[in-house]
């Protein structure tokens, strides 16, 4: 879990595109090893990979269009564990992306004063109107 970690924190985002494709790889071969047997219908068979793929990926994310299942039972439970896995993987994109997005202490503190220079510049421009308007007002009467 350490070693995890490690390469968590060293490069979140290649680790997490790399677990995503060796898993997407995996699962697909399982569902293309144990589900060549049954029924097919059409292009909508276990025999393409490419098919065995796309429901790893639609199990991973737990979209489920229902455009290809399972028929077995060792297939289901391997759409199940396709399932919790696409949930941790998933959950590591979204704190992958979210520690990204989130500023640390010094770059909160220049966007804090970046938007107070802008309030001031705001601040600026809307006095000089109000004393240009006073002004005019002032040399019309």
């Amino acid at each position: 879990m350490f070693s995890f970690r490690c390469l968590m924190r060293e490069s979140p985002v290649k680790l997490v595109i790399i677990l995503l494709g060796f898993s997407i790889i995996v699962f697909g071969y399982c569902y293309w090893v144990f589900e060549q047997d049954f029924p097919t219908d059409g292009n909508k068979n276990f025999n393409y990979l490419s098919n065995t793929f796309w429901l790893s990926i639609i199990t991973m994310t737990t979209v489920g269009y229902g455009d290809f299942f399972p028929w077995s039972i060792f297939t289901k439970i391997i759409g199940i564990i396709c399932a919790f896995f696409g949930v941790f993987v998933v959950s590591l994109f979204v704190i992958t992306l979210t520690n990204y997005l989130n500023m640390d202490g010094a770059e909160e503190r220049s966007f804090s004063l970046l938007q107070k220079l802008e309030d001031w510049d705001g601040l600026l421009t809307w006095a000089t109107s109000c004393l240009i308007a006073g002004y005019k007002s002032w040399k019309a009467k």
